[in-house]
């Protein structure tokens, strides 16, 4: 990822590019040294209608900016046309500088999430930190912003020192389904906050539309965990549902005789028909006919009297 840099200052054109590693997010420098080497693209003028930079994605440059596809290893270079200034018109005092919006591709998918947004600080900072050019460089806010959803967008703002002349940026960095895409908005500092250039940045900037949405982090753990818990859900509901429906009833038939209870209409043993209730006798197993002077009721005799006799030996005792 580059950010682009055109100053004009006493009769000297000074270009220079501000160059965050070619290895920033995984950034190939196999394809960035393929991109370098192809011929330079021609140039074209916005008229404010929307581009396309590759399959599915497109941008709404500033009209009026120069457009330069595949330009400084980067997917799209934007920067603001200065006007011709001849002779003694030239105030060679200040700087001259060309507002410009850089876009890159990045070949994954970021989560755009509160962690996400700390990691893509991180590797700005870390990439700047490495040119020794690029000096007193600090982020001084990032926040996310609502780009397709809810919060789903960074944009982030810093300063640094140039060649001796302050500068600020804005960054914008949204994720489709496979790839994330960032866009760099440069200014002198001096010029930044100016009302008109700034909305006219944030507008182009924003107006990028990508394939699908930002993946959310754990989200196939997520999907596995759900499916888990609802197959957990499947078996135990039943038996909690059949639990409900019994306790259900048991309340029901408490409350009933609770009821019965407190009003005195609770059934006595003379409230029963007990007319089809069979003699006890009925219910014995029927015994064999014996004889008066069978062995069975001399048996009989013989037991009731020893029973009579250990009765009065008991009683004999504690006399």
């Amino acid at each position: 990822m580059k950010q682009f840099f055109n100053f004009r200052i006493r009769k000297t054109h000074v270009a220079m590019s501000l160059l965050f590693a070619s290895g920033i997010w995984g950034f190939a420098p196999v394809a960035m040294s393929e991109e370098t080497s192809t011929a330079a693209p021609a140039e074209e003028i916005s008229d404010g209608r929307a581009i396309t930079l590759e399959s599915g994605i497109s941008i709404t440059p500033v009209t009026g900016w120069k457009v330069e596809r595949k330009s400084m290893g980067m997917g799209l270079v934007m920067k603001e046309v200065l006007p011709q200034a001849e002779g003694q018109g030239i105030d060679y005092t200040k700087p001259i500088f060309a507002r410009n919006i850089t876009v890159t591709t990045l070949p994954e998918a970021r989560y755009m999430d509160e962690k996400g947004l700390e990691e893509a600080k991180a590797d700005i900072t870390k990439m700047i930190v490495r040119d020794p050019s690029l000096k007193d460089f600090q982020i001084t806010d990032a926040k996310a912003f609502d780009y397709k959803g809810k919060n789903d967008g960074f944009v982030i703002f810093s300063q640094l020192t140039v060649n001796n002349f302050p500068m600020m940026q804005m960054q914008v960095l949204v994720s489709g389904a496979n790839k994330s895409y960032l866009l760099t908005y440069s200014d002198l500092a001096a010029n930044f906050s100016n009302p008109a250039s700034y909305d006219a940045a944030w507008k182009s900037m924003t107006s990028i539309n990508v394939e699908g949405v930002a993946p959310r982090r754990f989200e196939k753990e997520a999907m596995i965990g759900g499916s888990l818990v609802l197959a957990l859900m499947a078996l135990v509901v039943p038996f909690v549902v059949a639990r409900l429906i019994s306790a259900r009833r048991i309340r029901k038939l408490a409350d009933e005789l609770q009821y019965d209870w407190d009003h005195g209409t609770v059934k006595t043993d003379a409230d029963y028909d007990l007319s089809d209730i069979n003699p006890l006798d009925a219910t014995q197993p029927a015994r064999k006919k014996r004889g008066h002077g069978s062995d069975g009721d001399r048996d009989l005799s013989l037991s009731l009297q020893s029973s009579i006799s250990a009765i009065s030996t008991r009683h004999s005792r504690f006399a």
